[in-house]
């Protein structure tokens, strides 16, 4: 039976969109590589040139790179590189400077942010400052505070520089890009959508409702085989692209460096090394992964179109996106799979709440409501198609 529905979502077109997908995917890695060996010219050379100044950041070499960039490198509208203000020689040491005083800045916003709110301090002085005044004691956020210091203090300031632009590239496209998260959930609805639609377009439910093997070991047999192809997909999407971006950067060797050693996690209180975090980084995808499923294979059960499913899909899934990102809406919505199947949603920064004056990181509470939505909706999905079967 689990052999003939994967047959049977497989004589559609479904294998020609995944393969269409996964190669959208894969010209997007050399897209972003060939722009990066525009800018630097040969990639070998300029690793070679980029690692030797790697290690404890040097704040006047620092400058040094600041003036160098403002000096020599022209700059259009958006703030991008403008080729027609530098030659080709001068392509690798300006991208090169531009890393280095990046780096260099974080350092100076974890450790200080001039004009920083003392009651919603951001950086390490500032959180310092805030906990060790007695008369925040009793502000709600005080314990997310206390332990956001805590965690800093464990983890270190990000004053490294590393050379690693493939993996800022995974950690941009891949663990917090909105085109992965689109080409993911686009084919996750197609998986789902191949699976039921056979049946509703062709009017086989009805059989299927009587057949001696039909309801519950049919739809059991679904559930199962778009849950295996979705966890096939997103793993082969998610380690094709960390293995393509880590062999063409050569960035092999830099997997055991602190996550907040990249730019836009400076504020990362979690001490953790970056082959940690892509590893995280794909539970969450799957875990998120099997959520959006079991939901969109529920919602194939109510929906009978294909096209009208996918579009109401699509809305309900890019619903979190529109929602607030402060307050309690914003913690709400960073829970949604969706959302949370992003890892860098999650480990940029400071993500707790506070229950009972303990705080609790959502990094550990978002994996289990995704779970608990997955396995709420695989146990509802017959209830719903009989009844939507009979309506």
């Amino acid at each position: 039976m689990f052999q003939e529905e994967l047959k049977k979502i497989f004589r559609g077109p479904l294998k020609w969109a995944l393969i269409l997908v996964f190669m959208l995917n894969i010209a997007i890695i050399f897209i972003n590589y060939f722009e990066f060996r525009h800018q630097v010219g040969n990639v070998k050379k300029y690793n070679e040139f980029a690692d030797q100044y790697e290690g404890v950041l040097d704040q006047e070499f620092a400058e040094q790179c600041k003036n160098n960039v403002s000096g020599n490198r022209g700059t259009d509208r958006d703030g991008d590189m403008d080729d027609s203000a530098i030659d080709w020689g001068q392509r690798g040491r300006l991208y090169f400077y531009s890393d280095y005083w990046m780096s260099s800045e974080a350092y100076k916003a974890w450790n200080k942010v001039e004009g920083e709110s003392e009651s919603k301090p951001v950086s390490y002085e500032g959180i310092k400052k805030y906990i060790d005044y007695d008369g925040n004691r009793n502000d709600p956020v005080y314990p997310i505070k206390e332990m956001e210091f805590q965690m800093l203090s464990k983890t270190g300031a990000p004053n490294y520089y590393y050379n690693i632009v493939g993996i800022k590239n995974i950690v941009r496209t891949l663990t917090g890009g909105m085109i992965s998260f689109f080409l993911i959930i686009i084919v996750l609805i197609l998986i789902v959508s191949s699976s039921f639609s056979v049946e509703n377009s062709s009017n086989m439910s009805s059989i299927i409702l009587t057949a001696a093997n039909g309801r519950k070991e049919i739809l059991k047999a679904k559930i199962v085989v778009v849950q295996l192809i979705s966890w096939i997909w997103i793993s082969v999407y998610y380690w094709v692209c960390v293995v393509l971006y880590l062999l063409l950067f050569d960035n092999f060797g830099k997997l055991s460096i602190p996550l907040n050693a990249i730019d836009s996690f400076y504020k990362s209180p979690y001490n953790i090394k970056i082959w940690q975090f892509l590893i995280i980084g794909y539970l969450f995808y799957i875990i998120g992964g099997f959520a959006i499923t079991a939901f969109l294979s529920v919602l194939a059960a109510v929906i009978k179109s294909p096209i009208l499913n996918f579009g109401v899909g699509i809305l309900i899934l890019l619903f979190p996106l529109f929602i607030p990102s402060n307050g309690m809406f914003g913690t709400i919505g960073i829970l949604f799979p969706d959302m949370s199947m992003q890892a860098n949603t999650l480990f940029q920064d400071m993500q707790a709440v506070n229950f009972l004056g303990k705080p609790i990181l959502l990094c550990y509470v978002a994996p289990i409501v995704s779970l608990a939505i997955g396995i709420f909706m695989c146990a509802i999905h017959y209830k719903v198609y009989i009844k939507g079967s009979i309506e």
